[in-house]
């Protein structure tokens, strides 16, 4: 049975390795096939929260490591200060994944790797350095670029994309919603010496209730001391907590766990290490999983009170929208409408000749009832979606103001060049304090209930989940040079 799991495992990462081989062939010859141009454009479309998504597949800067590690601005800025220097160095210590440290060491560890990066950047094939990297082809592209500036000095014309990358950026939208100052300094929105990181520190939590529980006389000591065995990090944290604002539950957060569990272990050295609480494998990584869930899903409260108050909220305003059998609809501080309008799903069968089958196709017909559990289920997700989308407008429009026109984004990662980098943070910082100056929660509400009639039971509801504002000072964010980085 151990076998025949692991063979199923096995045979999993195969068919994606199989996967990654085909994209990665399919990737080159686009790029091949557009290599003869000077200039390429990308069409992007929007979706219905604003969100922005290049049409094109497979070779587009949403793309893959090795998508994005082909691309570069088609209108260069030379670098002429150490500013700008200082930004590619950055860049380069980013995608290398040494981003957890201040700037200053980011700066120094490239320095530090100057003839190795010369070696790469002449010939990456007999040194392959470049590819212990976190984002291998982004940082070889990096290596290129800067040996290119090594070798002209400042005035080099630098094309390459630098990018800058928000800190968990829906709790960091909650924490300025909700002026939270512990999730907000845990999210880089308060100034600090190094960048802060929230799946470290809900790390930290998780640990020291595993050692409590350890040196306590319960049962549950045996496996808190296991678990601590294993090792409790940040990569056993960061899906649990970075899905949180998109609608994270301790069920999804127990299954995060368990990917992490499979994807670094054996599923028989799982069942080893944890055996006497399973007969068998799956069993094992199911009930070790579970239990700490219920340890992860309390630390993860205790530091995000806010995102979790704001989402039950904002459920609670929908529910009460869904009861009318009505859309949700509001209106982005960028002046967007939005409208989440998910209806029932009603199926029909479709006969086709399709390889000899009969295929049967799942079809939304008009007039349908609003589906109301996918309307809960979406709204959080797609309330904060529209706030970053919002965001990346109203940076666009400040730097498009501003002379720059080489822009790149996904989603909470926006690129420019070097020498525009600096000027990135500023209207970065900018863009987003202008959105949450305003009291974006009740605009939200009176948006949703823009043609509701409220029974007065309802309001009382509705002041029942209002979740209580901290004392963060929004203009804190104009200061933090780690809140996008």
């Amino acid at each position: 049975r151990i076998w025949k799991n692991e063979v199923v495992a096995t045979y999993r990462k195969n068919i994606q390795t199989r996967s990654i081989r085909l994209l990665t062939a399919q990737i080159l010859r686009l790029a091949n096939r557009f290599s003869q141009y000077d200039k390429i454009w990308f069409p992007y479309q929007m979706d219905f929260r604003g969100r922005l998504y290049p049409i094109p597949a497979l070779f587009h800067p949403q793309g893959s490591d090795l998508a994005r590690g082909l691309l570069l601005f088609s209108e260069g800025k030379p670098i002429n200060n150490e500013a700008a220097l200082n930004w590619l160095r950055i860049h380069g210590a980013n995608v290398f994944g040494e981003d957890k440290v201040s700037y200053d060491d980011r700066i120094r560890f490239i320095k530090s790797k100057e003839e190795e990066i010369r070696r790469v950047a002449e010939d990456p094939i007999n040194n392959m350095e470049w590819t212990e990297a976190d984002k291998p082809f982004q940082y070889l592209a990096f290596c290129r670029e800067y040996t290119n500036f090594l070798e002209y000095g400042f005035g080099y014309v630098s094309s390459l994309p630098i990018q800058l990358d928000g800190t968990c950026n829906g709790l960091q939208n909650y924490s300025a919603l909700l002026r939270d100052e512990i999730a907000g300094a845990a999210v880089n929105l308060i100034d600090a010496e190094i960048p802060q990181d929230i799946y470290a520190i809900v790390a930290e939590k998780l640990e020291d209730k595993l050692n409590h529980k350890r040196k306590s006389d319960h049962p549950d000591r045996v496996i808190a001391t296991q678990w601590l065995d294993l090792g409790i990090n940040r990569k056993l944290t960061k899906r649990p907590v970075m899905v949180l604002p998109y609608g994270g539950t301790k069920m999804s957060c127990r299954k995060y766990i368990e990917e992490y569990l499979t994807d670094n272990y054996s599923l028989s050295f799982i069942h080893e290490h944890f055996s006497y609480i399973g007969n068998e494998p799956t069993d094992t990584l199911f009930k070790a999983t579970q239990w700490l869930s219920n340890y992860l899903w309390d630390s993860i409260t205790e530091t995000l009170k806010s995102a979790i108050d704001a989402m039950a909220y904002i459920r609670k305003l929908s529910s009460i929208v869904n009861s009318r059998e009505q859309p949700l609809e509001w209106v982005t501080p960028c002046g967007l409408l939005v409208r989440q309008a998910y209806k029932d799903v009603k199926e029909h069968r479709v006969e086709t000749e399709l390889y000899g089958h009969i295929t049967q196709w799942r079809c939304v017909e008009s007039g349908l009832k609003i589906d109301k559990q996918r309307q809960n289920n979406g709204i959080c997700p797609n309330f904060i979606h529209s706030m970053d989308a919002a965001t990346l407008m109203k940076y666009l429009n400040k730097m498009t103001k501003a002379g720059v026109s080489s822009f790149g984004a996904v989603h909470d990662s926006f690129w420019t060049l070097a020498a525009d980098t600096e000027l990135s943070t500023k209207y970065l910082r900018l863009a987003f304090v202008e959105i949450y100056e305003e009291d974006v929660l009740e605009k939200f509400k009176d948006d949703l209930f823009t043609d509701i009639e409220l029974t007065d039971k309802e309001v009382e509801r509705i002041k029942e989940y209002l979740p209580s504002k901290g004392t963060l000072d929004l203009r804190e964010v104009l200061k933090s040079k780690y809140f996008f980085n």
